[in-house]
């Protein structure tokens, strides 16, 4: 498994961007990451607990769709959605 070539990582977070401003949503609620593997091109979305699965569907697409453009020779080119579990507060101890 590698890292993806810049291009490819670079036309990942341009869609990514572009979906997240569309839907009003902080750049922070989801990063991407484009890695090679033998197969084809695999993209992981890691998603924010408030993102509905209705939104990061539709963003996984649209970035699904950006790298296929910007490399059509790819064999295939997967995507993997990964719900981030919520924060959880630190305990405090009065010690």
């Amino acid at each position: 498994m590698l890292k993806a070539l810049a291009g490819h990582q670079a036309a990942a977070e341009k869609a990514l961007l572009h979906e997240l401003r569309h839907q009003g949503v902080s750049s922070e609620a989801v990063t991407v990451d484009v890695i090679v593997r033998l197969e084809g091109l695999v993209i992981e979305l890691d998603v924010a607990p408030s993102m509905s699965r209705t939104q990061a569907q539709h963003i996984a697409t649209h970035v699904a769709q950006a790298v296929h453009r910007y490399d059509r020779g790819a064999p295939a080119v997967e995507i993997s959605v990964h719900f981030l579990p919520p924060a959880t507060p630190l305990a405090v101890s009065s010690n």
